[in-house]
């Protein structure tokens, strides 16, 4: 029989309604604490840990202006943007506040929302008050979510959507929020449209009526149209580009699939054993629909990283990974329901993730300062010294955010996400020798853009060679970038400018 039936029933809104604002006011005065005290500890100009944060950021700023891109010419605003529905609302932000506040105001408004969603969602299953509240911490808690939460990136308006998905399509019947969020996904990540599809279709089974199934779809596509109209009125595409870029630069599809799996079956332990105990939630999702929808969503997602570019699994933290775990915490919310010793089984098992998450939190929470910090310090000590460079050449990088964003300087993406130019260069080099081309692409790059320049990373430059193989090739690269003995950021964290100058051709 299938086990659909024993799904537990929503909890009845006449009665839930007073506990459930109670609660929601405590999720909104927890946040609010929070926010203030982040605020309290680091201050302002805010500081983001990744640079990735600051595509958006500059994206956002430019996208406002209404003006050409002073940094990446011929550049459109959304290129490099994978979360278009992110840089949208930063961008609504920055009409009224200045975009580094912007920034931080859209990444705690997917905190509080994804407390709020954690909340419904264990209350939707029947669980008490201190139950909610408990898979509420677990789930703010649990492996590096503050440090996603908080890096400046989409994770958590994706948790959120994701979450509140999960609580409209476990309502007792069908609700209109769940194909407006069907709409929305594929816009916070192009990866969330495979589980956009799958709850839509799920929505349409419970339906069993044509009619409002096609007023779904109506409300999904009214959702999204706004977003897309202005993707591709500003960059010619539906499609954000960046997962092509990287797919192309990085090269990673056509390796041997035994050599994808050892990278993706590292990544994936590594994800696994910071998640602990947690993962003893897995085996209820295939006792429902729901969640086996999820356990469907999750090995297409992996299957896909797994062919195009597993490396992505163990990037930022695992940061795509999460998207998963609102699946976990359904598995937990949904034994609440299920029996008496099932539901005291799921109260213990949030009480463990929670314990283990808040044991590690001081060295996770240290991982997350030791990021900010050297971004304080290297990529800003970085971008004011690329302004006193001589010249209007540009700087050939791989890093394109923090520069983009603070700099004055003219600057060329050799990956591709803030350069497009690059992809079709990576797609006829780079791609189809499985990265052994890699430099020929860039070095024409190089020779197109007329760079004067190149910045790089110390640790990339460990793996990819960029700065060696220019040199080999009779490139003159002189390192310009001066460092005090007592620099705090390692070597292999820092960034050096070289001064580069193409081999003289013979006559």
């Amino acid at each position: 029989m299938d086990t659909e039936s024993q799904t537990p029933r929503s909890v009845s809104p006449s009665r839930s309604l007073p506990t459930d604002t109670v609660l929601a006011l405590l999720v909104g005065l927890m946040v609010l604490v929070a926010f203030n005290v982040h605020h309290f500890l680091y201050g302002t100009p805010w500081v983001f840990p990744t640079d990735d944060a600051y595509i958006t950021l500059h994206n956002a700023v430019v996208l406002v202006s209404g003006k050409p891109d002073p940094n990446f010419v011929g550049t459109a605003a959304l290129c490099g943007s994978t979360s278009i529905f992110h840089v949208a609302l930063t961008a609504l932000f920055c009409e009224v506040m200045p975009p580094l506040t912007a920034l931080n105001l859209t990444l705690w408004l997917g905190i509080g929302l994804y407390g709020l969603g954690l909340l419904r969602l264990a209350r939707v299953h029947g669980a008490a008050p201190w139950q909610a509240v408990l898979l509420l911490l677990a789930g703010f808690f649990a492996v590096q979510t503050p440090f996603q939460m908080l890096n400046g990136l989409e994770t958590g308006l994706a948790l959120a959507a994701v979450t509140w998905s999960l609580v409209f399509a476990s309502s007792e019947k069908p609700t209109r929020g769940l194909p407006a969020l069907c709409g929305l996904l594929p816009l916070l990540r192009p990866e969330l449209a495979v589980l956009s599809v799958l709850l839509f279709g799920y929505q349409t089974l419970r339906r069993q009526n044509a009619k409002s199934s096609v007023l779904d779809l109506g409300i999904a596509v009214l959702v999204a149209m706004p977003f897309l109209l202005l993707l591709w009125a500003n960059t010619g595409s539906l499609i954000p580009q960046t997962i092509a870029a990287k797919r192309a630069y990085f090269a990673e599809s056509g390796l041997p699939l035994a050599e994808k799996l050892t990278t993706a079956g590292r990544h994936l332990g590594a994800f696994t054993a910071l998640l602990g105990v947690g993962v003893a939630f897995l085996p209820r999702l295939a006792g429902f629909a729901l969640g086996r929808l999820g356990l469907l969503f999750a090995s297409v997602l992996i299957a896909a990283y797994i062919q195009s570019l597993p490396m992505a699994l163990a990037q930022y933290y695992h940061r795509y990974l999460y998207v998963l775990l609102p699946f976990l915490w359904l598995g937990c919310a949904s034994l609440w329901k299920s029996s008496k010793w099932l539901g005291q089984a799921a109260s213990i098992g949030a009480a463990l993730v929670l314990l283990q998450a808040l044991f590690a939190f001081p060295t996770r929470w240290a991982t997350y300062e030791g990021w900010r910090d050297e971004v304080a310090i290297e990529l800003n000590g970085l971008t004011k010294f690329c302004d006193t460079l001589n010249g209007n050449s540009p700087l050939l990088l791989h890093d394109a955010g923090y520069l983009g964003y603070a700099g004055h300087k003219k600057l060329v993406d050799m990956v591709g996400l803030k350069t497009p130019t690059a992809i079709p260069l990576h797609r006829r080099f780079t791609e189809p020798s499985d990265g052994k081309k890699r430099l020929d692409a860039v070095e024409q790059l190089a020779v197109e853009k007329h760079c004067g320049y190149l910045v790089v990373l110390q640790g990339w430059e460990e793996f990819h060679r960029i700065g060696a193989g220019l040199q080999a090739r009779g490139w003159t690269l002189v390192p310009v970038r001066p460092f005090p003995i007592d620099y705090p950021v390692p070597e292999r964290n820092r960034y050096q400018v070289y001064q580069l100058t193409p081999p003289v051709k013979e006559n």
